[in-house]
């Protein structure tokens, strides 16, 4: 009785695309849903900020931090990361640059395997970007070895401006 009633729910497709996906109380529904007047604009651009944008060639150093700096159009709004790594353990933390405050701090572990990893995990929160828009980005290896193959993704939208006629 219950799967008939949970059919009747409408169906997110969200920034996943997911037609499986169905209203409920979990994580990922939720957020999509706030998330929902942001996807419906039409003054957004996508925007991926990929650090760094050499995985194959920039080595993030053992105990040590890989720092990168992005510009960014301010009023950038950011919903969601991936991250693609070897196996290991790393730290991630994205910061502004202007204010210094944290806006995404985490330990998260590399697999090997680029399928699972690849896929985009929902922030907490939408992460809006003031100006003048300078993100410092800082990775951190703490698998015992300088490390190759490390990328860090944060899935986003810029805002569209348009020329003044």
């Amino acid at each position: 009785m219950s799967e008939q009633i949970l059919d009747y729910y409408p169906i997110l497709d969200g920034f996943l695309y997911k037609a499986a996906l169905k209203c409920d109380l979990r994580f990922l529904a939720v957020a999509l849903e706030g998330y929902e007047a942001l996807r419906r604009s039409r003054g957004f651009a996508q925007r991926i900020i990929t650090v760094p944008e050499d995985a194959g060639h920039t080595a993030i150093p053992n105990r040590n931090v890989f720092r990168y700096g992005q510009r960014v159009v301010p009023g950038s709004a950011f919903w969601a990361y991936s991250f693609v790594a070897p196996v290991g353990q790393f730290s991630v933390q994205v910061r502004d640059n202007c204010s210094d405050e944290t806006l995404f701090s985490e330990v998260l572990l590399g697999s090997g395997t680029v399928s699972q990893q690849a896929r985009q995990n929902p922030l907490p929160k939408l992460l809006v970007i003031g100006a003048p828009g300078l993100l410092d980005f800082e990775i951190c290896s703490l698998s015992g070895t300088d490390t190759t193959g490390v990328q860090f993704l944060l899935w986003g939208g810029e805002p569209k401006f348009r020329e003044a006629a």
